[in-house]
């Protein structure tokens, strides 16, 4: 990674010091040659991957797999992120052609401040390159030049208000999905919700065959409830593992608050089992303000947890959304 990174610096240095030889050559003659031009990729599907670098050294690889996107080789993309970004490679379209006097402005600012853009089919094979810069001033365009071109232009998305270059700069986490639980009702096979501060309410839910389901409780102490399990009440409520999503990634935060957060006593342990073997923990600590707390000194509703997500990554979730999955033991009979 760090002999790439050496080489996209290089690759940046030499657009820059091509800047003198624009200067003179630029306004002389109009490129003729349409591939300069066709920055639109109309055939998204051949797009197999992106790849993304900034002058910095920051790398960005995005490769397609079944339905989706993979981020740098092993978190699953945000398909509403990537929606967006395809639908602008697919549409990238000349705005207009610069003025002779722009283009030492546009030509520096694409040899400093600059982004590439590289796109790949299935077998790996380059099908176009590109540097994206700064925006107009008007905020609908933005600064491009072909690799391998000597004229810059000013590109937009016709359908997208405001300048595309933000949509390639996203950074770490931000390019990653935000779903956390997602899995199909008749593959679950077992569910277990314990909650530390309310030990009755805590609960084990396992598949014993098909269509066959037993609900006991967490711990050996509490007591067993007596009556017949309401079998459509448990397929209701695993309908509600279909699809949670958070509403941001929180592993930014200085470590000192992350292990404070971490350290507490959760409000809720969630562990998921699926046919396929696959586990998924979730640990929820409630975030609690000031201006959550009564003035007898109890706590409001919670609205958001911090959630520990399988203990790798810290997620910000809405309780609006968890709310469908935190039942208590009895709320099954």
């Amino acid at each position: 990674m760090k002999k790439q990174n050496i080489i996209l610096l290089a690759l940046f240095l030499i657009l820059g010091s091509a800047t003198a030889w624009y200067l003179a050559k630029a306004g002389e003659k109009k490129s003729s040659d349409s591939w300069e031009r066709a920055f639109a990729m109309p055939d998204i599907g051949k797009v197999h991957k992106i790849f993304i670098a900034d002058r910095r050294g920051n790398t960005t690889t995005l490769e397609r797999s079944g339905k989706g996107w993979i981020y740098q080789g092993k978190y699953p993309a945000n398909p509403h992120v990537m929606k967006e970004l395809l639908h602008t490679i697919q549409r990238l379209e000349i705005y207009y052609l610069p003025a002779k006097a722009a283009v030492p402005t546009m030509v520096n600012d694409l040899a400093t401040r600059g982004i590439k853009v590289e796109l790949y089919d299935r077998n790996d094979n380059k099908l176009k390159a590109y540097y994206l810069g700064s925006s107009t001033a008007d905020g609908v365009g933005t600064y491009a030049i072909m690799e391998n071109s000597e004229h810059p232009y000013v590109v937009y998305n016709p359908s997208i208000r405001g300048s595309i270059v933000g949509l390639f700069m996203l950074r770490g986490d931000d390019w990653r999905d935000k779903t956390v639980i997602r899995e199909e009702p008749g593959q679950i096979t077992y569910v277990s919700i314990e909650y530390p501060k309310q030990q009755n309410q805590s609960f084990v839910l396992e598949r014993k065959g098909e269509g066959q389901y037993e609900v006991r409780p967490f711990y050996d102490f509490t007591p067993r409830i007596d009556k017949q399990l309401n079998r459509s009440v448990v397929e209701h409520y695993l309908q509600g593992f279909r699809q949670i999503g958070a509403e941001a990634y929180e592993n930014a935060l200085k470590e000192e608050r992350k292990e404070s957060i971490l350290s507490s006593l959760p409000f809720a342990v969630i562990t998921i089992h699926n046919e396929g073997g696959k586990e998924t923990i979730l640990r929820l600590f409630p975030i609690e303000t000031e201006v959550d707390r009564r003035p007898d000194g109890t706590t409001a509703i919670v609205e958001r947890y911090h959630v520990d997500w399988n203990g790798q990554d810290l997620m910000l979730m809405q309780h609006n959304l968890l709310k469908k999955i935190l039942w208590g033991y009895p709320s099954f009979f």
